[in-house]
């Protein structure tokens, strides 16, 4: 099971094969946008991450799946928190993109046209791959 931190861990070296630059990320301890980075195309990137299993190991969900309700509520965390940034006239022509484990590809295709017209991408990581929504 992948906590947020792993996956970030995950995501960033993605980005390191890819040609990102300046990669920063956070861990669940800190505020902010969980990955920024500057892309190919010398934009600014942010990306927020969510992972399938609680990263506090004195939390009940630690070593287990998150619920499907559990999934949904962090996804709309996710997408709230990406558009509200997307507002602000700092980030104006900044990329954005969210990160899950592969068990959020679901939820995540029920809004997939959504996504594609506001610009979001959105990356499904495991252990052993990377991929696009």
């Amino acid at each position: 099971m992948l906590t947020e931190n792993h996956i970030t861990k995950l995501f960033v070296t993605y980005l390191n094969k890819n040609n990102y630059t300046e990669i920063s990320s956070l861990t669940t301890k800190q505020k902010g946008f969980d990955i920024t980075a500057i892309a190919p195309n010398g934009k600014k990137f942010y990306v927020e991450v969510k992972g399938e299993t609680s990263a506090n190991e004195n939390s009940k969900r630690y070593g287990k799946y998150f619920t499907g309700n559990q999934i949904w509520s962090h996804g709309a965390v996710a997408l709230f928190t990406t558009l509200r940034s997307m507002d602000k006239p700092e980030h104006q022509d900044a990329q954005f993109a969210m990160a899950f484990p592969m068990n959020h590809e679901p939820m995540m295709l029920y809004i997939k046209k959504s996504m594609d017209k506001l610009g979001i991408q959105v990356y499904f990581v495991s252990e052993d791959e990377v991929r696009m929504l």
